[in-house]
């Protein structure tokens, strides 16, 4: 069975730096980060956003197609390495900010059931559940070590199957406050990830020093809220123009019961 060594993303190093991963190495061309068993590695020369994940196989149990090297699965670029190949990582502590490890990894897909095929072939885990998220979006999930692996297919149709996000469990988030002088936010819920219709959330930066930042909707605004369950995120924009999205969750809008 495959694990999920490294994820490999483009763009500036900085907004990692500020959040307080543990810095493993810098070189020329990219910066390693530690995610608890799996390493961030950031290539400058690449945009902003996912661009490839290294699987580390045990080469006598490596299933299907796949081999030691350069492969895609579905698409999706993959680097595929020995386990032996995997240096221990342990060592570097959990960084400023408590990171315990990947929870899961997201990849965008025109077909659910291709890609998850695709996967299950190359790295011998199988689906382990398939849900409706509504609004014509479905989800499946796969489990590659201690990393769930969420393939998500919307009627919003996507160029290729790609990697579109990931997120990792920390200690204790409210223990790291950013200085966010001259920063602006921005939040919006939606029924969806990726549905069009979007409902703003006034969001404001009330306190520069410690992090803080309040969120806030009108009764004018809820009263056009259906009952049922949304999704929201909240992103800050730096001076220097980085947008990093810094939490992420589940609204679920009751009806009133009194009037």
């Amino acid at each position: 069975m495959s694990t999920i060594a490294e994820l490999v993303v483009g763009g500036s190093p900085e907004p990692w730096e500020n959040f307080g991963f543990s810095l493993l190495s810098v070189s020329a061309d990219e910066t390693r980060f530690s995610l608890g068993d799996v390493v961030l590695v950031v290539r400058q020369a690449f945009p902003p956003g996912m661009v490839s994940w290294t699987l580390a196989t045990n080469e006598s149990d490596v299933v299907g197609d796949i081999t030691i090297g350069d492969i895609t699965i579905d698409g999706v670029a993959t680097h595929v390495v020995g386990q032996a190949e995997i240096p221990k990582i342990a060592a570097a502590g959990v960084g400023a900010i408590g990171c315990l490890g990947v929870d899961h990894v997201v990849i965008r897909t025109n077909s659910l059931d291709i890609t998850c095929d695709a996967i299950t072939h190359a790295t011998g885990a199988p689906v382990k559940r398939v849900r409706d998220a509504g609004s014509g979006v479905q989800q499946a999930f796969h489990k590659l070590g201690d990393v769930v692996v969420e393939v998500v297919e919307s009627p919003q149709r996507v160029e290729a199957t790609h990697l579109w996000g990931f997120v990792v469990n920390v200690a204790d988030i409210n223990g790291d406050a950013i200085n966010l002088y001259a920063y602006t936010a921005t939040s919006q819920m939606r029924k969806s990830y990726y549905t069009t219709t979007a409902f703003n959330i006034n969001s404001t930066v009330t306190g520069t020093s410690n992090g803080e930042i309040t969120l806030s909707m009108s009764a004018a605004n809820t009263s056009n809220l259906s009952s049922g369950r949304y999704v929201y995120d909240l992103k800050i924009t730096s001076p220097e123009l980085i947008v990093t999205r810094v939490v992420e969750g589940i609204v679920t809008v009751l009806p009133s019961v009194t009037r």
